[in-house]
């Protein structure tokens, strides 16, 4: 099965939504009756999980919706966590290592449901 649209387990789409989030929150907040409204409460669900055993991720994911800028956020995260990494490394993080993560995470959700709802089988335990 091959899926079209937008789709949460395409680490593009994960990164265009991460980088338009306040606007898309902004824009469907209330109006449940909106495909946007929709969208942001799945990538909200499958990004907290992701991140969930990540708070470095997580702290940078909250820094870029609060609109800082990396050189802020570079020193952010050095008082919090004792750690520094090049604004270089915080933007690769932005927008390779964390896409990818939430979209592997929206994978294995799909999978999940998609072998235990739609194509119920039988499973042998290791």
């Amino acid at each position: 099965m091959i899926s079209s649209g937008v789709v949460l387990t395409d680490p593009a789409v994960c990164s265009a939504i991460l980088c338009n989030y306040s606007r898309l929150k902004q824009d469907s907040w209330g109006n449940f009756e909106t495909d946007t409204w929709y969208l942001i409460y799945d990538f909200e669900k499958v990004c907290d999980k992701a991140l969930e055993k990540y708070p470095l991720y997580m702290r940078i994911v909250e820094y870029k919706i609060d609109g800082m800028q990396n050189v802020d956020i570079q020193e952010a995260i050095q008082q919090e966590f004792g750690i520094k990494h090049s604004v270089e490394y915080i933007s690769s993080l932005w927008r390779k290592k964390i896409p990818s993560l939430i979209a592997s995470t929206a994978e294995d959700e799909y999978l999940d449901w998609y072998f235990t709802k739609e194509q119920k089988g039988s499973y042998k335990k290791c």
